[in-house]
């Protein structure tokens, strides 16, 4: 009697962690017909805005971060990367263009959401859109669009940043055409 409880609970509890495990993820984008992505020479990377939360003020940080993100992933990819300061996408091509960068990337966070998961029930997520384009002729050369929601079940407090490394990884493979993570 005391070993079937106890199976019971192991049971339950293996299914409880594996529902807290799930989320979604949506990712869109790739390089844009007739464009060709190298890995190779420089890449400018625009800093990032902080997002807005759902209480519509902004998130202090959170650009900075994506944009760290961002960087640590085209170095992980050996890609070199630029940082740039220009906030206009006419800055930034100017800037751009004096420091020798062939690419530059413009992201911005679509989607910030920090909820208190563990009491609230709702699940957090992280949105990033982002834009790379050819600096000389000013053509889009790829895009990726990219959302991660954690599960509605949690037992320790967490927030969007634990995504952003997942985020920036699966934006680095759309925007230079890699194969994703976890898949070959």
């Amino acid at each position: 009697m005391k070993f079937l409880n106890a199976a019971k609970i192991i049971s339950l509890t293996a299914t409880f962690l594996a529902i807290s495990a799930c989320g979604s993820t949506e990712i869109r984008g790739g390089v844009t017909s007739g464009s060709k992505v190298s890995i190779s020479g420089n890449v400018c990377l625009m800093p990032i805005p902080d997002a807005e939360g759902p209480d519509g003020n902004s998130v202090g940080g959170s650009g900075a971060s994506m944009t760290s993100a961002l960087r640590d992933e085209l170095l992980k990819h050996k890609i070199n990367v630029l940082p740039l300061e220009a906030k206009t996408l006419a800055e930034a091509r100017s800037e751009s263009l004096k420091l020798g960068c062939e690419r530059m990337i413009r992201a911005k966070l679509t989607e910030w959401k920090d909820y208190a998961t563990e009491w609230s029930g709702k699940g957090d997520s992280i949105a990033l859109s982002a834009e790379m384009y050819d600096v000389q002729k000013m053509k889009l050369l790829s895009t990726s669009s990219f959302r991660k929601k954690a599960s509605a079940v949690s037992f320790v407090s967490h927030s969007p940043e634990r995504f952003e490394t997942v985020v920036a990884d699966n934006t680095i493979a759309k925007l230079f055409g890699l194969p994703l993570p976890g898949k070959k």
